[in-house]
């Protein structure tokens, strides 16, 4: 009797043991999908992970680049800003040379007037000198012919005494 109840106790006992490590086969079965789980989110996160540090160091790499041709515009800037000084001081002499030149052109226009002044007073003289000479040619023309009247009056009269 002693024997059947310890078998019984056995029997319980080893059914309780069997369906603990049916229990505990099921856990071990769910940690390993859960480890399984979590391994592949690890690694899901360590890529993601991965392609973000990369695509920082892209980020990285076009701002140095960014910031490289920035610093270039700005020198660029500054090497504008001293031409423009030099175009600044070489238009004032310009201006300057403009107006020497505009000084230049006011003394030759004047010159050139008093030429022309000149150049009228010439015309005017040769003009008055022409009509003197015509004048005078006139005259002389005048005088010839009354000389040469004169002495066919002269030579008539010498003729005429010759005759006597």
């Amino acid at each position: 009797e002693r024997l059947a109840v310890l078998k019984k106790e056995l029997v319980a006992k080893e059914t309780a043991m069997a369906a603990e490590k049916e229990n505990i086969e099921a856990k071990l079965t769910e940690l390993e999908a859960t480890q399984k789980a979590a391994e592949e989110t690890v690694a899901v996160k360590t890529k993601e992970l991965a392609d973000k540090e990369k695509e920082v160091l892209e980020k990285q790499q076009d701002l140095t680049v960014k910031m490289a041709e920035l610093e270039e515009k700005q020198k660029a800037l500054a090497d504008m800003a001293g031409k423009s000084k030099e175009v600044e001081e070489k238009e004032k002499d310009v201006v300057e040379k403009l107006k020497q030149l505009e000084a230049k052109e006011g003394e030759l226009a004047a010159k050139s007037q008093a030429l022309a002044d000149r150049e009228k007073e010439l015309a005017q003289a040769k003009q008055d000198i022409e009509e003197k000479q015509k004048d005078a040619d006139t005259k002389a023309e005048q005088q010839a012919a009354k000389d040469t009247e004169e002495l066919g009056a002269l030579r008539e009269q010498v003729a005429g005494l010759q005759q006597e």
